[in-house]
């Protein structure tokens, strides 16, 4: 009997074209990697790992004829937080997800995670116990009677042949099929020329290559110790291409104080400033060390650099123009700046300020 899906998860709207017009807001290269990074910062993950998988896994009897296609090179999203209830629901609107009214995170899961459909046509999602297959062009899952987005349980049936086959494409990451997995993991399986001219997403039937993402990983290697800096919970970030670690990022706050909530500073002033309002404003200063290990260039050795920071953070209750206040807080936007200056004059990055 084949494996059903336990509901549908798909998005109501007509979605191809609302997702085209969400990635031209979010254009590809390292966009969508930070996009990424900050969902799982809003998550409350402190690792996340991205993967090239250059390999292509079983295309026959998977959990529909029709994703052999997506069976070959993709890009994963590793972070150690589970996908809550709340975010799989998010997927199912666009343009309207709840981040607009939940005051803990800093970005709109919705729509910055629409932002990785300049990549592929069919994300996939695994965590706990839950396999979501997105089709925003409902073209496969519509043949099985749950449109645009099917959503198993692949514990439950992780003893069928077909749910074992499409799970392989995880393998780079999953280790085990029957359990629960405590994390998340995000599919891009990347558009190929053939999808691209049947896209109703992406304009000018522009495809996604292996290179394409090498080169951003690339780019991104620039980018991972300001994110580092900025982000609330992130101190880890891992570029990866299949078993081969191209560049990693490691953030150490040295005797970093951590209250009875768990929380570093950061997180504690957030919460008492902005979200409980239980203070006017909020500050604070530490030294934050981090490690970097990258490549020049795919397939050439890594070498290691360290640089130290001095950082400071001052987040303010309320503004002075109560228009301004109330039109600020209606979009999410906050009396929030950090600062980093660099301890060391070798650092090879230049790291000034940035406004949250």
């Amino acid at each position: 009997m084949p494996v059903a899906p336990k509901r549908n998860n798909g998005k109501d709207q007509f979605l191809t074209v609302l997702l085209g017009n969400v990635i031209s807001e979010y254009p590809a290269d390292g966009g969508v990697l930070r996009e990424l990074c900050q969902n799982a910062d809003d998550a409350g993950a402190d690792v996340i790992e991205f993967v090239l998988d250059t390999r292509q896994y079983p295309t026959e009897n998977l959990l529909h004829e029709d994703l052999a296609e997506f069976q070959g090179v993709s890009l994963l999203a590793f972070n150690n937080k589970p996908f809550t209830q709340k975010a799989f629901e998010s997927l199912t609107r666009i343009g309207e997800g709840r981040k607009a009214e939940d005051l803990t995170s800093t970005g709109r899961f919705g729509r910055g995670f629409n932002s990785v459909y300049n990549w592929t046509d069919n994300p996939s999602i695994l965590s706990g116990t839950s396999l979501l297959l997105l089709d925003p062009h409902k073209t496969w899952s519509s043949k099985i009677g749950f449109p645009g987005g099917p959503l198993y349980d692949f514990v439950d049936s992780c003893d069928e042949p077909e749910m074992r086959n499409q799970l392989s494409a995880f393998d780079s990451i999953l280790k085990s099929y029957d359990t629960d997995f405590e994390g998340t993991i995000i599919r891009l399986p990347l558009r190929n020329e053939a999808q691209a001219r049947r896209s109703e997403i992406v304009e000018d039937h522009l495809s996604t290559s292996q290179k394409d993402i090498e080169d951003v990983f690339q780019l991104f290697t620039n980018e991972l110790v300001e994110s580092l800096l900025f982000l609330r919970n992130l101190r880890s970030i891992t570029l990866r291409i299949d078993d081969i670690i191209f560049a990693k990022a490691e953030s150490t706050v040295p005797n970093e104080r951590i209250i009875d909530r768990g929380e570093n500073p950061v997180n504690e002033g957030y919460r008492q400033v902005f979200v409980e309002q239980s203070k006017e404003h909020y500050e604070s200063d530490f030294m934050m060390e981090i490690n970097i290990l990258r490549s020049a260039e795919p397939g050439t050795a890594p070498f290691e650099t360290k640089v130290k920071y001095a950082i400071s953070h001052y987040l303010r209750k309320f503004m002075e123009d109560e228009n301004l206040q109330k039109w600020a807080r209606n979009r999410k936007l906050f009396p929030w700046v950090a600062i980093a200056n660099p301890l060391d004059v070798r650092s090879p990055f230049k790291i000034t300020d940035k406004n949250i």
